[in-house]
């Protein structure tokens, strides 16, 4: 019942967006935009999109220590890559149970595969925080955010020995343990080679957006940087419409009204059009790649 009535929400999420933007006319801008976009620049922006999948995959290797050669990398971005459009196309995070069902091959329980994604997921919510600090409040509100952060991360020993303490009497809790104490035991190097490579991945994606919707509204790229980083951030909400619908839009107009006059809705609109079709085209790539390999080791 729980999942059905999920399901009713993030359809009816994406059904209201989408009858809001027909009304304001934002479906009308969006195609006018993918008109107008040139050639280049969708190529440009595609290409530093896909150049995401590789280095989350990297991510994936730094935080689980899996890595048995160059094949190792060019697994995980497949996974990555059918994760990502599972993700983006059911509804109501449901797509998040293929990360451990990818990773199962490879040898990770389920638990530990939901406490790595748990992990990726914090470590994508601090970068963004950095990012927003940076974008809007400048150094005096960046250098700061990094020293919370470190501090939070010195933490993560005792933290565990807490949790170590607290699962003794819960045999739930216990399953976790291992892929928990590995991470514990993550060294201040590590961590911030994670944080590195997250900071790439997240400045590739909102790079890809900025150029695009920049070279068509006109608007400076630095502005077109901070929307998208705002659009990504309405997805740390628990509810989401499917495809995303309803958070990206509401992200980008709440980072609008805090950068100064809003541009056309249908910005917000040609992009989150453009990550769907560029994760679509990346994930049935993935696919194809991951049941070919699959056929080959046959």
């Amino acid at each position: 019942m729980t999942r059905k009535i999920s399901v009713i929400l993030s359809l009816s999420i994406a059904l209201v967006t989408l009858l809001i933007l027909s009304r304001s006319g934002s479906f009308e801008e969006s195609l006018k935009m993918w008109r107008l976009i040139p050639g280049k620049a969708l190529l440009w922006a595609f290409v530093l999109y896909i150049l995401t999948y590789p280095l989350r995959a990297f991510r994936w290797i730094l935080l689980m220590e899996d890595f048995k050669g160059i094949r190792t990398l060019w697994e995980f971005t497949i996974i990555t890559g059918i994760h990502t459009a599972v993700t983006n196309f059911l509804p109501f995070k449901s797509g998040e149970l293929a990360f451990p069902m990818l990773l199962k091959g490879r040898g990770h329980s389920f638990s530990s595969s939901m406490i790595y994604l748990f992990m990726g997921r914090l470590m994508d919510l601090s970068v963004m925080i950095t990012l927003f600090a940076l974008f809007y409040m400048g150094l005096r509100a960046f250098l700061p955010v990094i020293l919370i952060l470190s501090l939070i991360f010195s933490f993560r020993g005792k933290a565990f020995r807490f949790y170590e303490g607290m699962s003794s009497s819960a045999a739930f809790l216990q399953r976790f343990l291992p892929a928990l104490g590995r991470l514990s035991r993550l060294s201040m190097p590590g961590g911030i080679s994670l944080f590195l490579v997250t900071s790439m991945v997240w400045m590739l994606k909102l790079l890809a957006v900025a150029i695009i919707t920049s070279t068509v509204s006109g608007d400076p790229l630095g502005r077109m940087l901070f929307l998208s980083l705002g659009a990504e951030m309405a997805f740390l909400v628990p509810l989401s419409g499917w495809l995303g619908l309803g958070n990206y839009e509401a992200g980008w107009a709440i980072a609008s009204s805090l950068s100064g006059p809003s541009p056309d809705a249908g910005a917000a609109f040609f992009a989150h059009t453009f990550l769907i079709l560029a994760s679509a085209i990346a994930g049935l790539i993935s696919v194809f790649l991951y049941f070919y390999a699959k056929r080959g080791r046959a």
